[in-house]
């Protein structure tokens, strides 16, 4: 039975079956009536929008629910590939090549196991627009406040269409070095932390992160006031992830180099 689940039929039939998926998301999220229920679900933990809106969007519900489960399958499937093949094959006959191998396919399980484990725990918000002066409260007792927003570039970038701004927000029109939000984060009303933002800079606290994902403006009392879009996250394995997830790519390009195989030149 572990022999069948182990097999390499159905690594490549799960595979194939995610980017079918993958793909028919990509479809889905085309359609006008899907697009407010799909960033809704990237706004959330997907286990708190699923069980809010499965009686509402029950498609997209779907999809994501058969994502997770071919995604489940793809992570048994690997567990038991690397337990009874590939480790037993490694321990035989050790060599760099075998166990980079194995090394390999255990980082990927860490990586699906991360990915599932966000699904359900945490604290996940996106889309919190805050400008200076105002506050927003969030997860146990933590609060934000924007005390100041300051970006130097040209504000007309900030009102126009997505597709007028990203011929024109080039390195020579936007410098992120001067653009930035001075954000304070009180827990039970008391002060904990306060740091400047930037757009690739998120503020860090324990194991929470804030991070500003683009610059706002509105018109108040005659004056244009800038503002941010904030996406706020809470999970103790995130940075356990990120570190993985790095492992991993960089044991990829070394078991690519030692592997790596130039052809001969034709004389």
């Amino acid at each position: 039975m572990i022999q069948k689940i182990a097999s390499i039929k159905l690594t490549f039939f799960s595979l194939i079956l995610l980017i079918v998926l993958m793909g028919m998301g990509i479809i889905i999220s085309l359609f006008p009536a899907y697009i407010d229920a799909t960033e809704k679900m990237n706004q959330t933990i997907i286990y708190h929008w699923i069980v809010n809106a499965w009686h509402e969007e029950p498609l997209l519900t779907a999809w994501v629910l058969l994502v997770t489960v071919v995604s489940a399958v793809l992570f048994i499937n690997t567990a038991c590939c690397s337990m009874t093949i590939q480790l037993h094959t490694a321990l035989k006959t050790a060599s760099v090549r075998r166990w980079s191998f194995f090394i390999i396919h255990f980082l990927f399980l860490m990586v699906l196991a991360c990915h599932g484990i966000t699904m359900i725990t945490g604290h996940k918000q996106d889309n919190v627009r805050l400008f200076p002066g105002e506050s927003h409260p969030f997860g146990d007792n933590y609060r934000i406040d924007m005390v100041n927003v300051n970006f130097a570039d040209n504000q007309k970038f900030l009102t126009m269409k997505r597709k007028e701004s990203r011929h024109l927000m080039t390195r020579k029109n936007i410098h992120p070095k001067l653009n930035y939000a001075d954000i304070a984060m009180f827990q039970n009303n008391r002060q904990v932390d306060s740091q400047r933002v930037f757009m690739l800079h998120p503020m860090r606290y324990k194991s929470l992160r804030v991070t500003v994902t683009k610059f706002i403006a509105k018109r108040q009392n005659g004056q244009q006031t800038v503002g941010v879009n904030l996406s706020i996250t809470r999970n103790i394995f995130t940075q356990f992830f990120f570190t993985v997830y790095a492992l991993m790519i960089i044991m990829l390009a070394y078991f690519v180099a030692i592997t790596w195989k130039p052809k001969a030149q034709e004389s």
